[in-house]
């Protein structure tokens, strides 16, 4: 799809993409958050984790999504939310895993591992919009083996390849009739916002000066 790609020579072949995380042993299915806006919910006062923006550029994206949608004060109100910091995106599923946390927002590649593992969690992408990342291939310009390269990257976006990917990785792919992930739902019907196109560097140096000085930690 010509969203898809920029110039012909950058071509995204799938999505990491942030979704809400729950504990499925401690919230029930009707009571589990949904939407963004539920992050700030006053009742998981405590409860909540994330990766902190000054550790991912993944985490810089999904905020620069909240902001498009209107979210204000995000790092202030989730200070006062009680939010808790893990070690890294793997570290925050680990946590809502152990049940020190309920509730997460972080990026998919752990929250699929896990799944296939069998934990008990639930991920839901908000309707409102899907913060994802996309995974680019392109072709050096001097590139030793030309023919071999294109030939490796044609089949690599052929259906195919993508549904090599998608089996492989778990991800959803970007071609259409390649089918669904696994365990997590594919883009079919979901509004995804690639946030790269959202975040400059100007917006990530802002962030993480308002993060850290919230936060406390220059």
């Amino acid at each position: 799809p010509a969203q898809f790609k920029t110039r012909d020579q950058l071509y995204v072949t799938h999505f990491n993409r942030s979704c809400l995380v729950s504990s499925k042993t401690k919230i029930k299915e009707a009571d589990a958050p949904k939407e963004w806006n539920d992050f700030f919910d006053p009742k998981w006062q405590g409860k909540i984790g994330m990766d902190p923006p000054w550790r991912s550029v993944a985490v810089q994206q999904m905020l620069a999504v909240w902001e498009q949608q209107g979210q204000k004060d995000i790092a202030k109100r989730l200070k006062a939310n009680g939010v808790r910091f893990f070690n890294g995106s793997a570290g925050v599923v680990q946590a809502v895993i152990r049940g020190d946390i309920t509730v997460a927002a972080v990026i998919d590649p752990p929250v699929i591992s896990a799944l296939n593992d069998g934990a008990p969690i639930r991920a839901i992408f908000p309707a409102s919009g899907v913060p994802a990342v996309g995974h680019v291939v392109l072709m050096p310009a001097k590139a030793p083996h030309p023919e071999a390269g294109q030939l490796f990257l044609n089949w690599a976006l052929s259906l195919d390849g993508q549904k090599a990917l998608v089996a492989t990785v778990g991800s959803p792919v970007v071609r259409p009739g390649s089918g669904a992930p696994k365990v997590v739902p594919g883009i079919e019907g979901q509004k995804v916002v690639l946030s790269s196109d959202l975040l400059t560097p100007a917006m990530q140096k802002a962030m993480i000066e308002e993060w850290r000085t919230v936060f406390g930690l220059q």
